[in-house]
């Protein structure tokens, strides 16, 4: 019920989340964990960037790199962490982005309401479960 062909990919995709333009692939239910994964080594990263900018900033070398390097990596930590806060959340009540974007637009969601939260979902440690089994 919740699969869906993804024109991009030209596959059918289980539990299907979204198109990753930056993976170039297809989140579903096989690889949902890792792109998880994925997120927080990219977090993982970029702080690691961070840190090397500031410790150019206080050692002063290079300040102009160090503070452009300061700035982007800045920037890209705020948007991983808000994809890796809406994950976390959309993993917790078992429901996917394209669920959650196009609510009024899938059959199966149409008479449901929004306040109910996901009609699939379980429990909080049972929808981890079922992302990271």
């Amino acid at each position: 019920m919740r699969s869906k062909h993804c024109r991009k990919c030209q596959k059918c995709i289980a539990t299907f989340d979204h198109h990753c333009p930056w993976l170039g692939t297809c989140i579903g239910e096989k690889n949902k964990a890792w792109f998880y994964f994925y997120l927080w080594a990219q977090l993982i990263l970029l702080g690691q960037l961070e840190y090397l900018a500031v410790r150019m900033i206080v050692e002063e070398r290079y300040l102009w790199v160090g503070y452009l390097m300061a700035i982007v990596a800045g920037l890209f930590i705020v948007f991983v962490l808000n994809l890796l806060g809406f994950h976390s959340y959309l993993i917790a009540v078992n429901i996917t982005t394209w669920e959650q974007l196009s609510w009024n637009k899938i059959t199966y969601l149409n008479n449901w309401k929004r306040s109910f939260g996901s009609p699939f979902g379980l429990g909080f440690k049972e929808n981890l479960k079922l992302v990271f089994k």
